[in-house]
């Protein structure tokens, strides 16, 4: 199943391969409102579009240094993060035209709006960081903010662990993140 996008149908059944091949790493996953599919290619630096009536995949943007997590704006513009670039960028899924959104962001990794979608927020996930990125109606952003953080002093969850691996928010305007926890000393 490498390599590939794979559907698997609501309420259970045979999971099917919609887009074969795709590429060998692969990391963030979003549906765009047509219904195509949107996915950070980190072996090849980029961003993918898959049309899953056909299960054809177009490069919309490349030259994305370890591409990871992405989130589609209710206007239907793709924010991308840059783990090694320690950035992130809104992109037009058609044209792959971008802007950079926010820079210096270390371990940019997970990115999901405010349910009013005027914030977009990025984990990080060498950091244990949490960071706003206030938008306007126009889609332009203003700096990035310390939000929240997972490590460090008066962290609950101490320093034993790498960082933020996923983001979300909820309709109240919670923020959830998932922390990928490596313990001191442990062998991988």
């Amino acid at each position: 199943w490498s390599g590939n996008v794979i559907r698997n149908p609501p309420g259970g059944g045979e999971p099917e391969i919609v887009s074969p091949n795709l590429s060998s790493a692969t990391a963030g996953v979003a549906v765009l409102p047509g219904g195509d599919l949107v996915i950070a290619d980190t072996a090849r630096g980029g961003l993918q579009r898959v049309d899953l009536d056909t299960g054809g995949s177009e490069l919309i943007l490349s030259g994305l240094e370890y591409p990871n997590g992405v989130a589609v704006h209710r206007d239907g513009w793709v924010a991308v993060s840059e783990e090694a670039g320690e950035r992130v960028r809104r992109v037009d899924p058609v044209t792959g035209d971008f802007v950079v959104l926010g820079t210096e962001l270390p371990g940019a990794n997970g990115v999901t709006f405010s349910p009013d979608w005027n914030t977009l927020y990025v984990g990080s996930f060498g950091e244990g960081t949490v960071h706003a990125i206030p938008l306007d109606a126009e889609g332009a952003s203003g700096p990035a903010e310390l939000f929240g953080r997972t490590t460090g002093p008066g962290s609950p969850f101490g320093s034993n662990h790498n960082g933020i691996d996923g983001i979300g928010t909820d309709v109240c305007g919670n923020v959830y993140v998932s922390i990928w926890m490596v313990e001191i000393g442990s062998v991988l």
